[in-house]
Protein backbone atom coordinates (compact mmCIF):
# COMPACT_ATOMS: atom_id res chain seq x y z
CA UNK A 1 0.00 0.00 0.00
CA UNK A 2 1.41 2.92 -0.69
CA UNK A 3 1.90 6.04 2.00
CA UNK A 4 -0.99 8.65 2.15
CA UNK A 5 1.25 11.31 1.11
CA UNK A 6 2.77 9.09 -1.62
CA UNK A 7 -1.11 8.86 -3.35
CA UNK A 8 -1.70 12.69 -2.69
CA UNK A 9 1.39 13.49 -4.80
CA UNK A 10 0.32 11.77 -7.53
CA UNK A 11 -3.04 12.57 -7.39
CA UNK A 12 -1.52 16.20 -7.66
CA UNK A 13 0.74 15.35 -10.68
CA UNK A 14 -2.55 13.32 -12.62
CA UNK A 15 -5.86 15.71 -11.10
CA UNK A 16 -8.01 13.93 -13.88
CA UNK A 17 -6.94 10.23 -13.13
CA UNK A 18 -10.02 9.31 -11.60
CA UNK A 19 -11.94 10.80 -14.39
CA UNK A 20 -9.85 8.99 -17.28
CA UNK A 21 -10.80 5.85 -14.74
CA UNK A 22 -14.49 6.13 -14.74
CA UNK A 23 -14.61 6.86 -18.32
CA UNK A 24 -12.89 4.30 -19.35
CA UNK A 25 -15.11 1.81 -17.32
CA UNK A 26 -18.46 3.65 -18.27
CA UNK A 27 -20.22 1.62 -21.62
CA UNK A 28 -22.45 5.44 -21.69
CA UNK A 29 -19.68 7.83 -21.39
CA UNK A 30 -21.06 9.29 -24.97
CA UNK A 31 -24.27 11.29 -25.28
CA UNK A 32 -27.00 8.74 -26.31
CA UNK A 33 -27.87 10.83 -29.81
CA UNK A 34 -23.88 10.48 -30.69
CA UNK A 35 -23.61 6.63 -30.78
CA UNK A 36 -26.21 6.03 -33.99
CA UNK A 37 -24.60 8.45 -36.31
CA UNK A 38 -21.04 7.47 -35.58
CA UNK A 39 -22.08 3.91 -36.06
CA UNK A 40 -23.60 4.77 -39.43
CA UNK A 41 -20.08 6.72 -40.10
CA UNK A 42 -18.49 3.19 -39.69
CA UNK A 43 -20.86 1.52 -42.10
CA UNK A 44 -20.14 3.63 -44.50
CA UNK A 45 -16.43 3.40 -44.67
CA UNK A 46 -16.30 0.10 -44.61
CA UNK A 47 -18.90 -0.24 -47.47
CA UNK A 48 -16.66 2.41 -49.34
CA UNK A 49 -13.15 0.30 -48.28
CA UNK A 50 -15.17 -2.98 -50.33
CA UNK A 51 -15.80 -0.82 -53.46
CA UNK A 52 -12.26 0.24 -53.58
CA UNK A 53 -11.18 -3.23 -53.01
CA UNK A 54 -13.12 -4.96 -55.58
CA UNK A 55 -12.16 -2.10 -58.50
CA UNK A 56 -8.52 -2.55 -57.92
CA UNK A 57 -9.08 -6.59 -57.78
CA UNK A 58 -11.07 -6.80 -60.86
CA UNK A 59 -8.72 -4.20 -62.89
CA UNK A 60 -5.83 -6.09 -61.68
CA UNK A 61 -7.46 -9.22 -62.85
CA UNK A 62 -8.18 -7.44 -66.47
CA UNK A 63 -4.53 -6.80 -66.95
CA UNK A 64 -3.81 -10.11 -66.32
CA UNK A 65 -6.03 -11.36 -69.03
CA UNK A 66 -4.81 -9.12 -71.29
CA UNK A 67 -1.25 -9.74 -70.99
CA UNK A 68 -2.02 -12.97 -70.98
CA UNK A 69 -3.86 -12.78 -74.49
CA UNK A 70 -0.71 -10.76 -75.35
CA UNK A 71 1.71 -13.29 -74.84
CA UNK A 72 -0.53 -15.94 -76.44
CA UNK A 73 -0.54 -13.81 -79.38
CA UNK A 74 3.35 -13.29 -79.67
CA UNK A 75 3.96 -17.19 -79.04
CA UNK A 76 1.55 -18.23 -82.01
CA UNK A 77 0.65 -16.60 -84.62
CA UNK A 78 -2.20 -17.02 -86.65
CA UNK A 79 -0.30 -19.14 -89.14
CA UNK A 80 1.68 -20.64 -86.69
CA UNK A 81 5.18 -19.78 -88.48
CA UNK A 82 6.56 -18.44 -85.93
CA UNK A 83 7.50 -18.54 -81.75
CA UNK A 84 9.20 -15.73 -80.22
CA UNK A 85 9.63 -13.34 -83.11
CA UNK A 86 11.92 -16.36 -84.61
CA UNK A 87 10.95 -18.54 -87.72
CA UNK A 88 9.61 -21.58 -87.24
CA UNK A 89 9.08 -23.85 -90.28
CA UNK A 90 5.98 -26.03 -90.45
CA UNK A 91 6.42 -28.44 -93.46
CA UNK A 92 8.34 -30.78 -94.62
CA UNK A 93 10.02 -27.82 -97.22
CA UNK A 94 13.20 -25.67 -96.78
CA UNK A 95 11.08 -23.64 -100.35
CA UNK A 96 10.64 -20.71 -97.42
CA UNK A 97 14.34 -20.77 -96.17
CA UNK A 98 15.33 -17.66 -96.02
CA UNK A 99 11.94 -15.69 -95.14
CA UNK A 100 12.03 -18.60 -91.99
CA UNK A 101 15.84 -17.74 -91.39
CA UNK A 102 16.27 -16.74 -87.75
CA UNK A 103 17.59 -13.17 -87.51
CA UNK A 104 20.31 -14.42 -85.20
CA UNK A 105 22.31 -15.49 -87.79
CA UNK A 106 22.89 -11.77 -87.64
CA UNK A 107 22.99 -10.95 -83.94
CA UNK A 108 25.85 -12.77 -81.91
CA UNK A 109 23.53 -11.86 -78.65
CA UNK A 110 21.01 -14.17 -79.73
CA UNK A 111 23.10 -17.00 -80.88
CA UNK A 112 22.35 -19.18 -78.03
CA UNK A 113 18.82 -19.15 -78.31
CA UNK A 114 19.21 -19.53 -82.19
CA UNK A 115 20.60 -22.71 -81.73
CA UNK A 116 18.74 -24.25 -78.68
CA UNK A 117 15.76 -23.65 -81.18
CA UNK A 118 17.29 -25.42 -84.27
CA UNK A 119 18.52 -28.23 -81.81
CA UNK A 120 14.82 -28.59 -80.67
CA UNK A 121 13.66 -28.46 -84.55
CA UNK A 122 15.95 -31.74 -84.60
CA UNK A 123 13.93 -33.73 -82.27
CA UNK A 124 10.33 -32.73 -84.41
CA UNK A 125 8.88 -35.21 -86.47
CA UNK A 126 9.51 -36.23 -90.46
CA UNK A 127 6.36 -33.95 -90.81
CA UNK A 128 8.05 -31.00 -89.99
CA UNK A 129 11.03 -29.15 -91.55
CA UNK A 130 14.67 -30.06 -90.19
CA UNK A 131 16.29 -26.83 -91.11
CA UNK A 132 19.52 -27.83 -92.09
CA UNK A 133 21.55 -26.77 -95.19
CA UNK A 134 22.12 -28.33 -98.02
CA UNK A 135 25.58 -29.61 -99.12
CA UNK A 136 26.95 -31.19 -101.67
CA UNK A 137 29.36 -34.18 -100.54
CA UNK A 138 32.51 -35.39 -102.74
CA UNK A 139 33.71 -38.48 -102.03
CA UNK A 140 37.28 -38.98 -103.77
CA UNK A 141 37.69 -42.66 -105.11
CA UNK A 142 38.90 -44.16 -107.76
CA UNK A 143 36.93 -46.53 -110.19
CA UNK A 144 38.63 -49.86 -108.78
CA UNK A 145 38.76 -48.65 -105.15
CA UNK A 146 36.46 -51.00 -102.71
CA UNK A 147 35.89 -48.57 -100.14
CA UNK A 148 32.62 -47.08 -102.43
CA UNK A 149 30.46 -50.31 -100.82
CA UNK A 150 30.35 -49.24 -97.42
CA UNK A 151 30.42 -45.62 -98.25
CA UNK A 152 26.97 -46.57 -99.29
CA UNK A 153 26.43 -49.17 -96.31
CA UNK A 154 27.21 -46.19 -93.97
CA UNK A 155 25.03 -43.30 -95.99
CA UNK A 156 21.93 -45.77 -96.02
CA UNK A 157 21.70 -45.21 -92.57
CA UNK A 158 19.97 -41.52 -92.86
CA UNK A 159 18.54 -42.32 -96.23
CA UNK A 160 15.96 -40.05 -95.49
CA UNK A 161 17.78 -36.89 -95.49
CA UNK A 162 20.83 -38.58 -98.13
CA UNK A 163 20.20 -38.78 -101.94
CA UNK A 164 22.64 -39.81 -104.23
CA UNK A 165 23.22 -36.59 -107.00
CA UNK A 166 21.66 -38.58 -109.74
CA UNK A 167 19.11 -39.31 -108.41
CA UNK A 168 18.70 -35.80 -107.05
CA UNK A 169 18.64 -34.36 -110.98
CA UNK A 170 16.28 -36.14 -111.86
CA UNK A 171 12.82 -35.53 -112.47
CA UNK A 172 11.35 -39.18 -111.68
CA UNK A 173 13.50 -40.67 -109.29
CA UNK A 174 12.53 -38.89 -105.91
CA UNK A 175 9.59 -36.38 -105.40
CA UNK A 176 9.54 -32.67 -104.64
CA UNK A 177 9.22 -33.25 -100.64
CA UNK A 178 11.74 -35.94 -101.20
CA UNK A 179 14.06 -33.42 -102.40
CA UNK A 180 13.95 -30.70 -100.17
CA UNK A 181 14.40 -33.08 -97.23
CA UNK A 182 16.90 -34.51 -98.94
CA UNK A 183 19.95 -32.24 -97.28
CA UNK A 184 23.27 -34.29 -98.14
CA UNK A 185 23.47 -34.96 -101.69
CA UNK A 186 26.47 -37.30 -102.31
CA UNK A 187 28.42 -38.54 -105.17
CA UNK A 188 31.51 -40.40 -105.98
CA UNK A 189 33.90 -38.44 -107.92
CA UNK A 190 36.24 -40.14 -109.69
CA UNK A 191 38.96 -39.44 -112.78
CA UNK A 192 37.23 -41.13 -115.62
CA UNK A 193 39.37 -41.19 -118.66
CA UNK A 194 41.83 -43.53 -118.83
CA UNK A 195 43.47 -42.51 -121.42
CA UNK A 196 47.15 -41.87 -120.25
CA UNK A 197 47.68 -38.67 -122.34
CA UNK A 198 44.07 -36.99 -120.84
CA UNK A 199 44.89 -33.84 -118.93
CA UNK A 200 44.51 -33.81 -115.43
CA UNK A 201 42.34 -30.64 -114.75
CA UNK A 202 39.63 -29.23 -116.57
CA UNK A 203 38.52 -25.53 -115.44
CA UNK A 204 36.49 -24.29 -118.41
CA UNK A 205 34.33 -25.56 -120.85
CA UNK A 206 34.53 -24.60 -124.90
CA UNK A 207 32.06 -21.46 -125.41
CA UNK A 208 31.13 -21.67 -121.25
CA UNK A 209 30.82 -17.87 -121.18
CA UNK A 210 29.03 -17.07 -124.63
CA UNK A 211 26.45 -20.44 -124.22
CA UNK A 212 22.88 -19.47 -123.61
CA UNK A 213 21.57 -22.82 -122.30
CA UNK A 214 20.76 -22.51 -118.68
CA UNK A 215 21.47 -26.32 -117.96
CA UNK A 216 24.66 -25.81 -116.91
CA UNK A 217 25.41 -29.10 -115.72
CA UNK A 218 24.23 -30.15 -119.01
CA UNK A 219 26.16 -27.80 -120.91
CA UNK A 220 29.32 -29.27 -119.16
CA UNK A 221 28.73 -32.97 -119.72
CA UNK A 222 28.05 -31.85 -123.74
CA UNK A 223 31.66 -29.94 -123.78
CA UNK A 224 33.53 -33.33 -122.16
CA UNK A 225 33.66 -32.29 -118.41
CA UNK A 226 31.85 -35.59 -117.87
CA UNK A 227 32.96 -38.62 -118.98
CA UNK A 228 30.38 -40.54 -121.33
CA UNK A 229 29.52 -43.55 -119.94
CA UNK A 230 27.46 -45.23 -122.38
CA UNK A 231 28.61 -48.48 -123.98
CA UNK A 232 31.65 -48.56 -121.41
CA UNK A 233 32.04 -51.48 -119.77
CA UNK A 234 32.68 -49.87 -115.76
CA UNK A 235 33.23 -51.92 -112.57
CA UNK A 236 30.32 -52.89 -110.82
CA UNK A 237 30.24 -50.80 -108.03
CA UNK A 238 30.46 -47.65 -110.37
CA UNK A 239 26.79 -46.50 -110.67
CA UNK A 240 25.57 -44.04 -112.83
CA UNK A 241 23.16 -42.31 -110.13
CA UNK A 242 25.81 -41.62 -107.16
CA UNK A 243 29.28 -41.47 -109.69
CA UNK A 244 30.51 -38.98 -111.27
CA UNK A 245 33.13 -39.17 -113.59
CA UNK A 246 35.32 -35.96 -114.44
CA UNK A 247 36.72 -36.36 -118.16
CA UNK A 248 40.23 -36.46 -116.50
CA UNK A 249 43.19 -38.61 -115.71
CA UNK A 250 42.94 -39.94 -111.98
CA UNK A 251 45.17 -37.79 -109.79
CA UNK A 252 45.51 -36.59 -106.34
CA UNK A 253 47.42 -33.35 -106.15
CA UNK A 254 47.10 -32.22 -110.13
CA UNK A 255 43.98 -30.71 -110.17
CA UNK A 256 41.08 -33.25 -109.38
CA UNK A 257 40.28 -31.14 -107.07
CA UNK A 258 40.36 -27.88 -109.01
CA UNK A 259 37.93 -29.56 -111.83
CA UNK A 260 35.39 -30.98 -109.32
CA UNK A 261 34.76 -27.50 -107.74
CA UNK A 262 34.45 -26.17 -111.21
CA UNK A 263 31.68 -28.84 -112.07
CA UNK A 264 30.48 -28.24 -108.35
CA UNK A 265 30.00 -24.51 -109.33
CA UNK A 266 28.01 -25.42 -112.31
CA UNK A 267 25.64 -27.26 -110.53
CA UNK A 268 25.16 -24.44 -108.22
CA UNK A 269 23.86 -22.02 -110.95
CA UNK A 270 21.88 -24.78 -112.89
CA UNK A 271 20.41 -25.15 -109.39
CA UNK A 272 20.24 -21.48 -108.15
CA UNK A 273 18.67 -20.49 -112.18
CA UNK A 274 16.42 -23.91 -111.50
CA UNK A 275 15.04 -22.56 -108.08
CA UNK A 276 14.28 -19.13 -109.30
CA UNK A 277 12.20 -20.26 -112.26
CA UNK A 278 10.48 -22.19 -109.96
CA UNK A 279 10.51 -20.27 -107.00
CA UNK A 280 12.05 -21.90 -104.50
CA UNK A 281 14.93 -21.32 -103.01
CA UNK A 282 16.38 -24.46 -101.31
CA UNK A 283 19.67 -24.20 -103.15
CA UNK A 284 22.74 -26.35 -102.15
CA UNK A 285 24.06 -24.24 -99.68
CA UNK A 286 28.21 -26.09 -99.43
CA UNK A 287 30.06 -28.13 -101.00
CA UNK A 288 32.20 -31.12 -99.40
CA UNK A 289 35.10 -32.82 -99.88
CA UNK A 290 35.68 -36.11 -98.22
CA UNK A 291 39.09 -38.52 -98.96
CA UNK A 292 37.76 -42.35 -99.89
CA UNK A 293 39.01 -43.42 -96.22
CA UNK A 294 37.34 -40.42 -94.15
CA UNK A 295 34.04 -42.01 -92.53
CA UNK A 296 31.72 -39.56 -91.46
CA UNK A 297 29.51 -39.89 -88.09
CA UNK A 298 26.38 -38.64 -90.55
CA UNK A 299 24.36 -37.93 -87.23
CA UNK A 300 27.01 -36.32 -85.65
CA UNK A 301 27.20 -34.00 -88.97
CA UNK A 302 23.66 -32.77 -88.99
CA UNK A 303 23.77 -31.93 -85.42
CA UNK A 304 27.08 -30.11 -86.67
CA UNK A 305 25.46 -28.66 -89.69
CA UNK A 306 22.32 -27.45 -87.58
CA UNK A 307 23.97 -25.87 -85.25
CA UNK A 308 27.71 -23.94 -86.96
CA UNK A 309 26.46 -23.51 -90.58
CA UNK A 310 23.72 -21.10 -91.61
CA UNK A 311 21.96 -21.14 -94.96
CA UNK A 312 21.82 -19.10 -97.40
CA UNK A 313 22.23 -16.34 -97.84
CA UNK A 314 24.41 -16.08 -94.53
CA UNK A 315 26.59 -18.88 -95.40
CA UNK A 316 29.27 -16.01 -96.95
CA UNK A 317 33.10 -16.98 -97.39
CA UNK A 318 33.51 -19.75 -95.04
CA UNK A 319 35.63 -22.78 -95.09
CA UNK A 320 35.68 -25.92 -92.36
CA UNK A 321 37.70 -28.68 -91.37
CA UNK A 322 41.16 -29.57 -89.90
CA UNK A 323 43.93 -26.87 -89.71
CA UNK A 324 47.22 -27.50 -90.63
CA UNK A 325 50.66 -25.61 -89.97
CA UNK A 326 53.19 -24.97 -92.83
CA UNK A 327 55.43 -24.23 -90.89
CA UNK A 328 55.63 -28.29 -89.94
CA UNK A 329 56.49 -29.45 -93.71
CA UNK A 330 60.23 -29.01 -93.11
CA UNK A 331 60.90 -29.66 -89.31
CA UNK A 332 60.88 -32.89 -87.93
CA UNK A 333 58.41 -34.96 -89.81
CA UNK A 334 58.44 -38.16 -87.85
CA UNK A 335 57.74 -35.78 -84.70
CA UNK A 336 54.78 -34.36 -86.56
CA UNK A 337 51.34 -34.99 -84.55
CA UNK A 338 50.51 -38.97 -85.08
CA UNK A 339 47.02 -37.84 -86.64
CA UNK A 340 48.41 -35.53 -88.80
CA UNK A 341 50.94 -38.87 -89.99
CA UNK A 342 48.28 -41.34 -90.32
CA UNK A 343 47.35 -41.41 -94.26
CA UNK A 344 50.76 -40.63 -95.26
CA UNK A 345 53.15 -43.75 -93.98
CA UNK A 346 51.29 -46.07 -92.02
CA UNK A 347 51.58 -49.75 -92.70
CA UNK A 348 53.77 -49.24 -95.88
CA UNK A 349 55.08 -52.37 -95.02
CA UNK A 350 52.04 -54.15 -95.59
CA UNK A 351 50.96 -52.34 -99.09
CA UNK A 352 51.72 -53.01 -102.56
CA UNK A 353 54.37 -51.07 -104.13
CA UNK A 354 52.18 -48.84 -105.99
CA UNK A 355 50.28 -47.52 -103.06
CA UNK A 356 53.42 -47.11 -101.16
CA UNK A 357 54.55 -45.04 -104.18
CA UNK A 358 51.15 -43.12 -103.83
CA UNK A 359 51.22 -42.62 -99.79
CA UNK A 360 54.26 -41.19 -100.23
CA UNK A 361 53.51 -38.46 -102.63
CA UNK A 362 51.40 -37.71 -99.75
CA UNK A 363 54.50 -36.42 -97.51
CA UNK A 364 55.20 -32.60 -98.12
CA UNK A 365 57.13 -31.69 -100.81
CA UNK A 366 61.11 -30.66 -100.51
CA UNK A 367 61.73 -27.54 -99.61
CA UNK A 368 61.93 -25.15 -102.42
CA UNK A 369 64.99 -22.78 -103.50
CA UNK A 370 65.72 -20.11 -101.53
CA UNK A 371 64.96 -18.09 -105.18
CA UNK A 372 61.42 -19.73 -105.25
CA UNK A 373 60.35 -18.64 -101.93
CA UNK A 374 59.29 -15.17 -102.36
CA UNK A 375 56.48 -16.44 -104.72
CA UNK A 376 55.26 -19.72 -102.50
CA UNK A 377 55.77 -17.29 -99.17
CA UNK A 378 55.02 -13.08 -100.44
CA UNK A 379 51.65 -12.93 -99.77
CA UNK A 380 51.76 -14.67 -96.50
CA UNK A 381 54.23 -12.86 -95.50
CA UNK A 382 52.46 -9.37 -96.19
CA UNK A 383 49.02 -10.54 -95.71
CA UNK A 384 49.06 -12.53 -92.87
CA UNK A 385 53.16 -12.18 -91.08
CA UNK A 386 53.79 -15.13 -91.98
CA UNK A 387 51.29 -17.29 -90.89
CA UNK A 388 50.80 -20.01 -93.27
CA UNK A 389 47.82 -22.30 -92.54
CA UNK A 390 45.75 -24.71 -94.62
CA UNK A 391 42.72 -26.94 -93.99
CA UNK A 392 43.83 -30.49 -94.25
CA UNK A 393 42.26 -32.98 -97.10
CA UNK A 394 40.51 -35.51 -95.30
CA UNK A 395 37.26 -33.18 -94.97
CA UNK A 396 36.79 -29.84 -95.57
CA UNK A 397 33.74 -27.62 -97.07
CA UNK A 398 32.97 -24.68 -98.54
CA UNK A 399 30.58 -22.35 -98.95
CA UNK A 400 28.90 -22.21 -102.29
CA UNK A 401 30.34 -18.42 -102.55
CA UNK A 402 33.51 -19.92 -102.18
CA UNK A 403 32.90 -22.44 -104.28
CA UNK A 404 32.56 -20.02 -107.61
CA UNK A 405 35.38 -18.20 -106.42
CA UNK A 406 38.04 -21.28 -106.15
CA UNK A 407 36.70 -22.47 -109.69
CA UNK A 408 37.59 -18.75 -110.89
CA UNK A 409 40.52 -18.77 -109.31
CA UNK A 410 42.08 -21.84 -110.45
CA UNK A 411 42.53 -20.17 -113.93
CA UNK A 412 44.68 -17.82 -112.63
CA UNK A 413 46.54 -19.44 -109.56
CA UNK A 414 49.68 -20.97 -111.69
CA UNK A 415 50.35 -17.69 -112.89
CA UNK A 416 50.20 -15.06 -110.52
CA UNK A 417 53.03 -13.70 -108.60
CA UNK A 418 55.50 -15.75 -111.31
CA UNK A 419 55.98 -18.68 -113.43
CA UNK A 420 53.90 -21.72 -111.02
CA UNK A 421 52.59 -19.10 -108.92
CA UNK A 422 51.60 -19.93 -105.32
CA UNK A 423 50.44 -23.36 -105.86
CA UNK A 424 52.50 -25.77 -104.00
CA UNK A 425 51.20 -29.16 -105.58
CA UNK A 426 49.46 -30.38 -102.64
CA UNK A 427 45.87 -30.10 -102.96
CA UNK A 428 44.37 -29.22 -99.55
CA UNK A 429 46.83 -26.50 -99.07
CA UNK A 430 46.46 -25.47 -102.77
CA UNK A 431 42.68 -25.12 -101.86
CA UNK A 432 42.74 -23.31 -98.55
CA UNK A 433 45.59 -20.96 -100.56
CA UNK A 434 43.24 -20.33 -103.58
CA UNK A 435 40.59 -19.48 -100.93
CA UNK A 436 42.59 -16.98 -98.75
CA UNK A 437 43.25 -15.11 -101.85
CA UNK A 438 39.44 -13.94 -101.39
CA UNK A 439 39.34 -10.35 -101.79
CA UNK A 440 36.49 -10.44 -98.60
CA UNK A 441 37.44 -11.53 -95.13
CA UNK A 442 37.17 -15.64 -94.61
CA UNK A 443 35.18 -16.93 -91.89
CA UNK A 444 37.23 -20.31 -91.00
CA UNK A 445 35.49 -23.50 -88.87
CA UNK A 446 38.32 -25.11 -87.02
CA UNK A 447 37.23 -28.33 -85.95
CA UNK A 448 39.47 -29.80 -83.33
CA UNK A 449 39.86 -33.91 -82.71
CA UNK A 450 37.02 -33.25 -79.96
CA UNK A 451 34.51 -31.46 -82.44
CA UNK A 452 35.32 -33.63 -85.73
CA UNK A 453 32.55 -35.51 -86.76
CA UNK A 454 34.99 -37.97 -89.05
CA UNK A 455 37.31 -40.61 -88.35
CA UNK A 456 40.22 -40.56 -90.60
CA UNK A 457 42.06 -43.03 -91.93
CA UNK A 458 39.10 -45.89 -92.05
CA UNK A 459 39.78 -48.64 -94.69
CA UNK A 460 42.44 -49.96 -96.42
CA UNK A 461 44.97 -47.62 -98.49
CA UNK A 462 43.31 -46.50 -101.79
CA UNK A 463 44.61 -47.82 -105.14
CA UNK A 464 47.16 -45.67 -106.52
CA UNK A 465 46.21 -43.68 -109.73
CA UNK A 466 47.79 -45.32 -113.07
Amino acid sequence: MLGRGRRRGIEQQHPHRNQLQELSSDDHCYPTDEMPHRRKQSKTTTRRSFVLNWTLASTFALGLLLLLVQVATWNHSPDGTTIGGMAEPTQLTTANKQSNTPSSWNNNNNNNNAVQQRRHLREVSTTTTIPFPKTLVGIFTTLDDPSKDWHRQNLAQYSQHICALGDYESSTKLSLSEKEACQVIYTFVIGGNMDPNAPTELLTVPDDENNTNKNKAATAQHHSLLVNTKGQNLPKDVHENDCTLLNIRENEHQGKSQTFLYFASLLLKQQQEGHQEQGQVNTIDYVMKIDAQTKVNWKDFFSFAVDQLPPAPYNTNMIGGALRDKAMWWGDFEAVDEEFRKGYDDSLSSSKPSQVKQRKLNKPPTKPHPSQMDRLESFWGNEFGGVHLYVDGQLYFLSSDLVHFVANEALYAKSRIGFGGYLEGLEDHDISAMVWHAPSPIHVVPLTKSQRFWEYPVGPPPAAPL
